[in-house]
């Protein structure tokens, strides 16, 4: 039974504070540590004094800010796709994707992608390869376009999905795949760039990624990736037309604070190098190689943490009645001496 939330009056960082005590935080999804970087900050104040604290228009509105324009041009340069389209979150870009997708053809679930894109299809019931051979039996029947929906990785159970089998599908209809890749966007792949520079499909196969851009990056907006003549349907809906962009500031920061972002990775990186390096044997995490989260087997490891004022992340998830899922988080932030104490706890674990 997980305890009750801590109700916060400041925002977490490497630490944080509950009454008169300190704990060192690993938890959250601020990979990059963005929101208390002083340069990110710095570019954002700047960008805040030329474009305010928002911009409530419509995109297709007559009067139209360029920024928007110029960061989804960066970015499908960035990610390697051929067209990208800023939203103010990757959940508004998940039910876009729905909004306009569900009545185009048949939509087939993975067991584990984002509530997001829920709405009449809820994920796979059986296991992952059974998933797979149902694509696999679905590809071979003729009809109307099949969206296959999953995520890129899975960052509660700590692993990345393989995609490569899709080369070996005897395709009889047009086949689509749509990626959340809201956790591995700007650690993962190519200088951060997500998960399209890791992939190798098929030309016959194109691939829309769906990201929310408020974790690594820190930026209050979601993205969409993909070939122009799905996102021109995108940009096409009254559902887009209708919603308010992200903050300009904020997207005007992101442009200028791209060499900071690539500081902070390569930070982030030794910090898991350093962690793992003197991780101490712990049959109880489990954990990827390049990947800053470590889960716990065992979740009794949160109050033998909570001992040595350590606070991991550790709820149900998607729901109040889902599974707990116990996890270690790193990030930019922390220091050696942080991750010290944390292989000095683990150690001590019976």
């Amino acid at each position: 039974m997980p305890k009750p939330p801590l109700h916060l009056q400041h925002l977490p960082g490497r630490t944080l504070r509950q009454g008169q005590d300190e704990y060192l935080y690993f938890s959250g999804t601020g990979y990059l540590g963005t929101a208390h970087d002083p340069i990110i900050q710095s570019n954002l104040q700047q960008a805040i004094a030329q474009y305010g604290l928002h911009f409530g228009g419509s995109r297709l509105s007559n009067i139209r800010l360029a920024v928007f324009d110029e960061a989804e041009i960066y970015l499908a340069t960035y990610c390697g796709a051929e067209s990208a389209l800023l939203l103010s979150s990757g959940s508004l870009g998940g039910q876009l994707i729905r909004q306009v997708l569900y009545g185009l053809g048949n939509f087939l679930p993975s067991p584990d992608f984002h509530p997001a894109l829920w709405q009449h299809d809820l994920p796979f019931l059986g296991t992952w390869e059974q998933w797979q051979e149902e694509v696999r039996a679905k590809t071979q029947m003729e009809g109307p376009p099949l969206f296959l929906l999953s995520n890129s990785l899975d960052p509660l159970q700590v692993k990345r999905h393989d995609f490569s089998w899709l080369a070996t599908l005897d395709i009889q209809r047009e086949l689509v795949l749509i990626l959340d890749d809201s956790h591995g966007f700007g650690i993962s792949g190519r200088e951060g760039s997500g998960v399209l520079s890791l992939l190798d499909l098929p030309t016959s196969i194109p691939c829309l990624v769906l990201s929310s851009m408020g974790k690594a990056f820190g930026v209050p907006a979601g993205l969409v990736l993909g070939p122009e003549k799905w996102l021109r349907l995108l940009r096409q809906s009254p559902f887009f037309g209708g919603a308010s962009p992200p903050p300009p500031a904020f997207v005007q920061a992101f442009l200028d604070s791209q060499s900071r972002y690539a500081e902070l990775r390569e930070r982030l990186f030794a910090n898991l190098r350093f962690f793992k390096k003197g991780l101490p044997s712990a049959p109880q995490l489990h954990y990827m190689d390049d990947y800053p989260v470590f889960l716990c087997q065992n979740h009794e490891l949160v109050e033998h943490f909570l001992a040595s004022k350590i606070i991991a992340s550790s709820f149900p998830y998607p729901t109040a009645s889902s599974p707990v899922f116990t996890r270690i988080v790193l990030s930019s932030l922390h220091t050696e001496q942080d991750l010290k104490e944390l292989q000095r706890c683990l150690e001590l674990y019976p």
